[in-house]
């Protein structure tokens, strides 16, 4: 996928994966081996689709994310979705997108609210 900013063509992937993202509160409130499971299975799942969607090596990006929750419960605020959001991008390091997630090489992260939806899902844009 691409986008046209002015003459300038920039291109962007967007990865999913459906599962409700872990919350900054109950990340706090787990075990440490019990943070580390979960962080490690979404890096490995974001490490699998970048490979899968064929993201190239690059050595800038910018990532936005947003989150579907499902159900009638209070949505999650804004920024909750963090640890998941956090080894997500752990996850395109892994998979060699960028060399590291320091500020050299991942510029922004832009989190959007939660929206309502028949699915969890945490949807990242990685944008060139």
């Amino acid at each position: 996928m691409y986008i046209t900013l002015g003459s300038q063509v920039m291109p962007e992937w967007l990865l999913e994966y459906e599962e409700r993202p872990t919350s900054l509160n109950a990340e706090r409130k787990a075990h440490w081996s019990a943070r580390y499971k979960k962080s490690a299975e979404w890096r490995e799942i974001f490490a699998t689709l970048a490979t899968a969607k064929g993201i190239p090596e690059l050595s800038q990006i910018c990532v936005d994310i947003y989150v579907e929750q499902r159900g009638n419960g209070k949505l999650q605020d804004v920024g909750n979705c963090y640890p998941s959001a956090k080894a997500a991008i752990d996850g395109l390091v892994d998979a060699g997108v960028i060399p590291d997630d320091t500020p050299e090489h991942l510029l922004a992260i832009k989190f959007f609210a939660p929206t309502r939806s028949n699915r969890n899902c945490l949807r990242m844009i990685v944008r060139n």
